[in-house]
């Protein structure tokens, strides 16, 4: 009888400590994966690199842009518009998406390719945006934008104060041709 409590216990121990292990992986840890990989072009901005004179703004325009932290941008190009490679990233960050905690905002299919808006938190107080878009042949974007408190009704005074700011177009310029794969 004392055999089978101690393995009984044991047993519980081991399902208790499996369960607490989460094996989806998660948007982040999948940004993190893919960084280094030749086929994926990372970038992350801070909401800094905007260059917003927030003195300037008005007090809705001012709540947007403090809501933003950063932006973390991740583009995949298929190896040689490789048809098969593509379908199999696809496939790896669609079953990150459906197991992630991020609940969908918005969908859109077209002909040139899908996309979606995804966000974790509520309606009222999100705490992450993500955009996720692809053309439905060999490339995709993952978008995640990270601020305190960013409400959907921020995208309009965000893109009010994006028209007012003093970006060095040289600059983002530069940072958005880097934006293609690494060659091998």
């Amino acid at each position: 009888m004392k055999q089978f409590i101690k393995i009984t216990g044991i047993l519980l121990v081991v399902l208790i400590g499996m369960s607490s292990c989460e094996s989806n992986k998660s948007v982040q840890q999948y940004l993190l994966e893919k960084q280094s990989s030749s086929d994926f072009v990372s970038i992350t901005l801070p909401a800094s690199l905007l260059n917003i004179a927030l003195d300037s703004l008005g007090s809705e325009e001012r709540e947007a842009v403090n809501s933003l932290k950063k932006l973390n941008v991740l583009v995949y190009h298929a190896p040689s518009g490789d048809q098969q490679a593509f379908e199999k990233e696809q496939a790896e960050i669609n079953t990150v998406l459906k197991n992630s905690k991020y609940e969908d905002l918005m969908r859109a299919q077209t002909h040139m390719g899908s996309g979606r808006i995804m966000i974790l938190g509520s309606e009222a107080k999100i705490d992450e945006f993500l955009a996720y878009g692809t053309d439905l042949k060999s490339n995709f974007i993952l978008i995640r934008v990270l601020g305190d408190h960013m409400n959907p009704k921020h995208i309009k005074p965000f893109i009010a104060a994006l028209q007012e700011s003093n970006v060095n177009e040289d600059e983002l310029l530069g940072l958005l041709s880097s934006l293609k794969p690494k060659k091998e």
